[in-house]
């Protein structure tokens, strides 16, 4: 028994209603994989972006280093409690053995062969009234701590309006703990590192709104449609195994670089870290 012509009309009205449905369906799946692959690629974009900028900033920490080395190295001492102008230079036996004997009094005459106070080397070590390492070797060159003074930031608020002004005494980044005192010229060598534009508007990113994303040329255009900001958030002095020449210090810089989504105004951050040796010329 053939159907009949209203049968076939509405088995070909499901067909083509199946048709339809799985079309729309296979083009919203489409749709929605094309809008999460172009997210994604953006995403990537802007990553790269702050990692680069991020890249940066550590090279115009190189570029101080490279050129104020005696200042950091003296702010790396002064947070340790040490007298920067101190040597600090310890040998090995083979080193002080072939010392010529009129240098060689310069030296303690047994290990840890360390380079004695003296009209060449004047003295103090240290700074402050701290406590000295128990260890027979780290004695002669660290401190168990500092003289609590030296170091509580609380014990010198009243001097904040005079030394920094209305912005008060500096912050960690955390924004919430203040810098201790000792490491206040550590805080001051790392604080115009950054493109910010109460600090650095030489190097502030100028946004160019006029200018699409997309059609952007760094090699046309002289500003950026992207508002981009980096600095270095910390400064640390490392202690590093087996350094003895102790004239010598390794610092650790931390940036952390923003570039903000020119549509969105999305943020994306980069961190990076870089440890530097510096000496004192």
């Amino acid at each position: 028994m053939t159907p009949n012509r209203s049968t076939r009309r509405g088995m070909a009205l499901i067909i083509a209603l199946v048709l339809a449905s799985v079309m729309m369906i296979s083009a919203l799946y489409l749709f929605k994989t094309g809008r999460e692959y172009r997210f994604q690629q953006g995403k990537a974009i802007r990553e790269l972006q702050a990692q680069f900028l991020a890249a940066g900033a550590i090279q115009h920490a190189e570029l101080k280093v490279r050129f104020f080395p005696t200042e950091l190295y003296d702010a790396s001492e002064y947070s340790q409690g040490k007298n920067p102008y101190f040597d600090f230079t310890e040998l090995t036996k083979t080193e002080y053995d072939n010392l010529d004997p009129i240098r060689r009094a310069e030296y303690a005459s047994a290990e840890p062969y360390v380079h004695k106070a003296g009209p060449f080397n004047p003295g103090p070590r240290f700074l402050t009234a701290g406590t000295l390492m128990t260890d027979n070797v780290l004695k002669w060159s660290r401190l168990q701590a500092l003289d609590p003074a030296d170091a509580d930031a609380a014990n010198f608020l009243s001097h904040a309006s005079d030394w920094f002004g209305t912005d008060g005494w500096p912050m960690e980044e955390d924004s919430r703990t203040r810098v201790p005192n000792s490491d206040l010229y550590l805080w001051k060598y790392r604080y115009d590192l950054s493109n910010r534009n109460t600090i650095q508007p030489a190097l502030t990113i100028a946004t160019n709104t006029t200018v699409p994303a997309h059609l952007f040329d760094a090699a046309i255009h002289a500003d950026s449609p992207y508002a981009a900001m980096y600095e270095v958030t910390k400064l640390r002095v490392l202690s590093v195994a087996g350094q003895r020449r102790l004239n010598e210090e390794a610092v650790n810089f931390s940036v952390v670089a923003t570039i903000w989504d020119p549509v969105t105004r999305q943020a994306y951050s980069h961190q990076m870290e870089k440890i530097l040796r510096v000496k004192r010329r």
